[in-house]
């Protein structure tokens, strides 16, 4: 039985941790910086929609909770502001499997019980650079999920651009749209984004707001967001003013609780690194996830991603019989990036100025459901968007099948 040592206790780590343990042919070690209380009383971490696809990999890792519990999210509802306070573009549209969106403070402290559950060991420190060093030592293979500590900054960068948006998050009560089970996605250009989600929280049923907001431009105002209720009454503010087909029915909105809401005045810097480091001890460990893949969260693929490289982790890890080499890691973060670099390319797509046949597209959507749904789905299986909506060339040829 090999020893497995797995540092970060977020979707990567976790997903993985509990689909080797179910397997039953390793002894797992994972290590978090923080109790699973700690984690259900603290900040907002994200907004993280999981779509169809990352849906069934958790399910198949048995971590699927929360499948009944509403809200499911069934659809995009997709607006794109005119300049002079209306919509140029509209249109709703369903997914072909239903997305959903777990309040991460809910979701991991459950994931940890079911990992002791299973019999995983779970070790409470802020690993280091340094204290990494001792724990590959002590491991057969040692994967790096969590880039707190420094730790992602071991991994040498390949390509990263600076961010292209602010932030501002929160989740809260009392919203009122016309699609209470769709993401609703307004896009201001050259000024920012809003995307609410439908969500589920320790507090019931609850929605995510995300303000994404073009650095240097009317809506980056995310310094002062110094309290939950300046947060909320900036982000208030904000959509009055920049998105006022939404902002109606925001007016009602709610903190869930004083700790649901989380501001990055400096933005996230989209990241690709080396999948592989070797320690001082001499031994290499591998990154996962957002530690070697870090995009802005515009399309949602984050906890995706994760999924999807925790999946692939653990089926290299099961197929395997020999050590766990610089070789074996390239190749496992290989079949991993042959989908990340889509949904990376599909991230950088969303915060750049649409190109004008993007534009003939999402404008085309409103009277050609089948764009809007592809187009909805490409959240899903961003594979699928090199095929019509990454170049001209590709759009004309989808266009003239329809």
């Amino acid at each position: 039985m090999g020893r497995i040592a797995i540092v970060g206790s977020g979707q990567s780590g976790l997903q993985l941790g509990v689909a080797l343990l179910r397997d039953g042919d390793h002894d797992i070690t994972l290590y978090s910086p923080v109790t699973a209380e700690q984690i259900a009383s603290g900040r907002l971490p994200s907004s993280a929609a999981v779509f169809g696809a990352a849906r069934e990999l958790e399910r198949a890792a048995g971590l699927s909770l929360w499948d009944n519990e509403d809200p499911l999210i069934d659809g995009l509802r997709l607006r794109i502001g005119d300049g002079d306070g209306g919509t140029a573009v509209g249109w709703d549209t369903p997914l072909r499997t239903a997305a959903q969106a777990v309040d991460q403070r809910v979701k991991y402290p459950a994931w940890l019980a079911v990992f002791e559950r299973l019999g995983g060991r779970l070790v409470i420190e802020q690993v280091t650079p340094e204290s990494l060093d001792r724990i590959a030592a002590q491991h057969d293979l040692t994967v790096v999920a969590s880039g707190k500590g420094g730790l992602s900054k071991i991994f040498p960068v390949r390509e990263q651009s600076k961010p292209k948006r602010t932030l501002g998050l929160c989740a809260v009560h009392g919203l009122r749209v016309s699609s209470p089970d769709r993401v609703c996605f307004s896009i201001l250009p050259k000024i920012g984004e809003v995307i609410a989600i439908p969500a589920v929280t320790a507090d019931g049923p609850a929605w995510f707001v995300l303000l994404e907001s073009v650095p240097g431009r009317q809506m980056d105002r995310w310094r002062e967001s110094a309290t939950p209720q300046a947060h909320l009454a900036l982000t208030k503010e904000l959509l009055t003013k920049f998105f006022p087909w939404e902002a109606e029915g925001f007016r009602g909105a709610e903190l869930v609780d004083e700790h649901a809401w989380l501001a990055h005045p400096r933005g996230l810097q989209p990241t690709v690194r080396a999948p592989v480091t070797t320690l001082p001890c001499g031994r290499p460990v591998l990154g996962l996830a957002d530690v070697v893949v870090l995009n802005d969260p515009i399309a949602g693929q984050g906890a995706n991603n994760a999924a999807h490289h925790a999946a692939v982790t653990h089926r290299a890890i099961r197929g395997h019989d020999g050590p766990f080499d610089e070789a074996w890691m390239h190749r496992c973060f290989a079949e991993f990036w042959s989908h990340a670099q889509w949904s990376t390319r599909f991230s950088h797509a969303l915060l750049a100025p649409p190109p004008a046949h993007v534009q003939k597209l999402l404008g085309l959507a409103a009277m050609r459901p089948a764009i809007a749904e592809r187009f909805a789905n490409g959240f899903v299986n961003p594979p699928d968007l090199q095929e019509w909506f990454f170049t001209e060339s590709a759009a004309e040829r989808y266009l003239a099948t329809i």
